[in-house]
């Protein structure tokens, strides 16, 4: 009777971690979406799921990232011996290119979903600098023809959001790009990242021509965040504001774009009228692009004795 009893007792544990592992796995905790454009809802729970959770969803279902075939071996690069007394010293039994490539793809997502939060908190902050501006139109009106020639600006601690809100985005989606392929170490000839870690063939000929046009689209963005990440604020100049223009609108200026290292922010040019909400949404729109080539690729080179994909329970 006491073994009938124990027996129940983990099949139940096991079942019950079954369960909270595919829970996990299919991104239950959605957090919302951002850009404008109407997202598809989770018939499950009945919550709109992110980007991030999308593609989670598709990496965990179709265990994308599992299959042997389709990752290259590492063991002659000098990066695999710092990894092998990594794991000598921590005690670890499972072989050292298991854990040199099983977050690869993961944190690759993890930071295109990083791209995808300050998006959302830029919109949500530029939101509330409206709200203000309208408020203080309402309460000081000015006719258009009235406007004063060096123009109105508001400065509001949800514009010092929006400011720092944009400066992450710039480094996430800097950080897509170096997930992907970079420096082993500085100075170093090897390459490290998702793509050198694939196998030759279909999927890292795949991964490469997306990455390719990735690296060329995220080129201007690479200066702004150098900048913003040593220099100053993206667009500089003292305390962050935004423009009131004549018609009520705000205007959260981004520099025309850079196409060289700006060493300070006299350098900008502002004559495109570009703003921070269209930018991000453009570099969203990118790296969301890119991401969906790149499990586009994972899923097409899935082995066959995978068997066949599961059926999506959403996709973007």
């Amino acid at each position: 009777m006491t073994i009938g009893l124990t027996v129940v007792a983990i099949l139940a544990l096991l079942a019950a971690l079954y369960f909270a592992w595919r829970l996990r796995a299919r991104g239950a905790q959605a957090i919302g979406s951002t850009g404008g454009v109407a997202e598809p809802t989770d018939a499950r729970t009945g919550a709109v799921p992110t980007r991030y959770d999308r593609w989670m969803s598709r990496v965990f279902e179709g265990s994308l990232d599992f299959w042997g075939e389709n990752w290259a071996d590492l063991s002659a690069t000098p990066q695999y011996a710092a990894w092998a007394r990594l794991a000598q010293d921590r005690g670890a039994t499972a072989d050292v290119q298991y854990y040199m490539k099983r977050s690869l793809l993961s944190e690759l997502i993890y930071a295109a979903g990083g791209v995808e939060r300050e998006l959302s908190r830029l919109g949500v902050a530029l939101a509330d600098v409206q709200r203000f501006a309208d408020e203080a139109l309402a309460r000081h009106p000015v006719k258009p023809e009235e406007w004063p020639t060096h123009g109105r600006h508001i400065s509001n601690p949800s514009m010092r959001d929006a400011s720092y809100s944009f400066a992450n985005l710039l480094t996430w989606a800097r950080s897509v790009q170096e997930r992907v392929e970079r420096p082993y170490k500085p100075g170093s000839s090897e390459r490290v990242g998702l793509l050198p870690a694939l196998a030759s063939g279909q999927i890292h000929d795949s991964v490469q021509a997306a990455f390719d046009v990735l690296k060329d689209s995220l080129k201007e963005s690479r200066f702004l965040s150098n900048y913003a990440l040593h220099a100053g604020a993206v667009p500089g100049g003292g305390t962050p504001r935004a423009e009131i223009l004549p018609d009520g609108r705000i205007l959260a200026r981004v520099p025309d774009p850079p196409t060289d290292h700006v060493l300070s922010w006299d350098a900008f040019e502002f004559t495109q009228d570009r703003d921070m909400l269209t930018y991000g949404n453009g570099l969203m729109a990118t790296i969301e692009t890119f991401v969906n080539q790149v499990l586009d690729a994972f899923e097409a080179n899935r082995p066959t004795r995978a068997g066949p994909l599961p059926s999506p329970s959403s996709r973007p």
